[in-house]
Parts: C-alpha cells; sequence; structure tokens
C-alpha cells in the first residue's frame, strides 16, 4: 500500500539523516494512532501527507536515471556471428518447420491472429515495441521445438533418430567454445552469461563445454536461483553461467558480468533492454574492472534465427528513429 512506501522511504531517508523524525519511538508517537509492539497498527489521519512534507523539507529526491549515468558506463561491443547448419541437420529442420506449418495452418484461431498480424505491420505504430507480443506467445509451443532444434538437434525426437556423429552438435556450440576461450585466455576482466529461452538449450551447453570449461561454469536454475546467483558473484573460480533468459534478467544485478552470449534470440526491444540492463549498469559499490562489455549473437543461417532478428533489427530501428526525431545528428 502507498503508505507502507512511505514509511520505507522514512525508515531510508532517516538512516541517511536520524535527526529528521527523531528516534523510532518519536516517529511512532508522532505519526500513529495505534502502536503495538513498536509497530504502527493504525495511522493517524493525514500522517503519510506529514511524513512526505516532513520529508521534502530536508530532501531533494532525484532519480538517476540510464542517460545520468550512461557515462559510467564501459564502452560496448556488439557481434552477429552467423552458423549454419549441416546438411543433415538442415535437412531435418526443414522436415520439422513443414510440420510446424502444416499445425499452424489447421489452427484456425492462430492463423486468423498471423492474417491480423499482416494487416497491422502494414500500418504499425513505430512506437510499440511490444506489438506482435500476443501472437509471438501464441506462436511460442510451436516454434519452441524448431529453435530448441538448433541449440541442441540430438535432443530432437526426429534429431535423435536421423542424425549421427558431430551433426548431433549444434554448430552454435562450436563459436561458445571459442568466444569463451577467447575471453579466458586474453584475461578480460568480468564473468560471461549465456542465455537460451529455454531449459533443453542449457541443459545442453553445459553439458557439452570441454572439462576444463565445465569446471569453471555453473547450470542456473530457477528452483536454485539464489544459490546460484551467489556462487557465480562470489566464487572467482566460477566464470562462466549458462541458463535461461527470463529467469536470469529478473532480481539479478549482474555488474560483474562483461560478456552475454545469446543463444537463442527474442521479439521485441523491451525484452531486450530488461537482459541486456542486468550487466549494462555502473558498479556503485566497487570500482568498475570491466573495460568493454561484449554482446555476441549467434545466428543460424535459413533458421527462424533470422526472421526473429531481422524483426527485432527491424523494431530497434524504428524505435531510434522515433525516438530522435528533430534530431540533426
Amino acid at each position: 500500500c502507498e503508505m507502507s512506501a512511505v514509511r520505507r522511504k522514512a525508515q531510508q531517508i532517516a538512516m541517511l539523516d536520524p535527526t529528521l523524525f527523531g528516534t523510532k519511538d518519536e516517529f511512532n508517537e508522532k505519526y500513529g494512532e495505534e502502536v503495538k509492539g513498536g509497530r504502527v497498527i493504525k495511522w493517524k489521519p493525514k500522517a503519510q501527507q506529514a511524513i512526505m512534507d516532513r520529508i521534502k523539507s530536508r530532501i531533494v529526491d532525484c532519480v538517476a536515471m540510464r542517460k545520468e549515468w550512461a557515462a559510467l558506463l564501459p564502452p560496448i561491443k556488439e557481434a552477429l556471428i552467423p552458423v549454419s547448419l549441416t546438411e543433415n541437420q538442415q535437412a531435418v529442420y526443414d522436415s520439422i518447420l513443414h510440420e510446424t506449418l502444416e499445425k499452424i495452418k489447421a489452427n484456425k484461431k492462430l492463423k486468423e491472429k498471423l492474417d491480423e498480424q499482416d494487416k497491422i505491420d502494414e500500418t504499425e505504430d513505430i512506437t510499440d515495441e511490444d506489438s506482435g507480443d500476443d501472437l509471438a506467445r501464441l506462436l511460442k509451443p510451436y516454434l519452441a521445438r524448431l529453435e530448441q532444434y538448433i541449440s541442441a538437434p540430438a535432443r530432437d525426437p526426429l534429431g535423435n533418430i536421423e542424425l549421427k556423429g558431430e551433426d548431433r552438435i549444434s554448430p552454435k556450440m562450436s563459436v561458445i567454445v571459442e568466444r569463451i576461450r577467447g575471453h579466458l585466455d586474453n584475461n578480460i576482466p568480468g564473468k560471461i552469461l549465456i542465455f537460451t529461452n529455454y531449459r533443453a538449450s542449457a541443459a545442453e551447453i553445459y553439458e557439452l563445454l570441454p572439462k576444463d570449461l565445465k569446471a569453471q561454469a555453473l547450470l542456473y536454475l530457477s528452483e536454485e536461483k539464489v544459490e546460484t546467483g551467489s556462487e557465480f558473484e562470489k566464487n572467482p573460480a566460477k566464470k562462466i553461467m549458462v541458463g535461461v533468459e527470463t529467469s536470469i534478467n529478473t532480481g539479478l544485478n549482474l555488474q560483474y558480468v562483461s560478456r552475454l552470449i545469446r543463444l537463442e534470440t527474442i521479439w521485441n526491444p523491451g525484452t531486450l533492454e530488461q537482459g541486456t540492463a542486468r550487466l549494462n549498469r555502473p558498479e556503485m559499490k566497487k570500482v568498475e574492472r570491466r573495460d568493454v562489455i561484449y554482446f555476441d549473437w549467434i545466428i543460424c543461417n535459413l533458421t527462424i534465427d533470422v526472421t526473429k532478428v531481422s524483426r527485432l533489427t527491424s523494431k530497434i530501428v524504428a524505435v531510434g528513429k522515433f525516438e530522435h526525431i528533430g534530431n540533426p545528428d
């Protein structure tokens, strides 16, 4: 409730300036109508406004937005790294794609939504970063198999039957290992985070890491969020973490990470910003050690990866043009 927020704010301010509200007992006596066990059970009429007026009489409340502290951030280097499926992998992918399209066509509600989105795209409001999210949610169950197949071919039922030897390993795996080794061998300050969209993809990457890299890695699971997040931050021997983006990008601050590898892509700029912001923020409590923040995208040719990245890029460009309209630079 609003009163709880005001009380928390008063407590925070009191830590900075104890003279503002006096002792806890003095605060409770002045603003509380009913106090029990050192806690206000019922507040006096207009206590909320009185507390805020008292705070404003002494404190200027400023919020530092991203633009204000952007100068504190290390520079960013982004790389889009293309890979291709092998001939056998592509044949299986095409088979799964054909099956997926047939299922989508058979879903009348989804087909209507696709036709509706086509019309929206023609006159789409460029400021709407999340346009198409509803459609993306409807498509997710159909597209999940395609995306997971690209990252973990042998975990797909058809891929497990049809693929042999090296064809059972995603072409993205060699890029991941290459980027990790380059980061570690060059003693680049900061740790490495690998984002996936699915637990199966994260598990596959973790299991296929070479033994020496796996010893330095953590597989992030939502049910072990606190423990894994803490170990990744505090254990210097753990330099790599792989997990599902939607779980990691909530509640974790990752200012000590300097390389983010995206195994799978997302649909819209809002989701991109939420994930990127986990590490693209300054160190406020420690000296910033990162010289550069690296963002690596691994994109598989002739797959849904290209479709998703193309849509995301077009929306980022469109929104950017709108936000900087009238700016000659």
